[in-house]
């Protein structure tokens, strides 16, 4: 009786998150010589490593408008996290003068 509680908890929990599009963005930060680094992850919902590497950028570039600058990229990568096509991403870029 209790392992099949705990199955349904585990089931409940995977269809949640596999279904309510999770996503999640760190936050800016600085990683010296005027870099800065993000990550982000994202469901297969919310598009996966595309996704996530979408809101990276959109992260860094909301950093750098707030400072009246622009993003330039250094290095970005992508990954998939699971078999269902979860993905992160991760993003180092500067911010220059528009």
């Amino acid at each position: 009786m209790i392992f099949i509680r705990r199955f349904a908890a585990v089931a409940a929990v995977l269809a949640c998150t596999l279904s309510a599009g999770c996503a999640m963005t760190s936050k800016v930060v600085p990683v010296g010589h005027g870099q800065y680094t993000v990550n982000a992850t994202a469901s297969p919902m919310r598009g996966g490593s595309g996704g996530a590497r979408a809101m990276a950028f959109d992260a860094a570039n909301d950093f750098c408008t707030k400072k009246g600058q622009q993003p330039e990229v250094s290095n970005s990568g992508t990954d998939t996290l699971n078999g269902f096509g979860a993905g992160s991403a991760d993003l180092t870029f500067r911010c220059v003068d528009k």
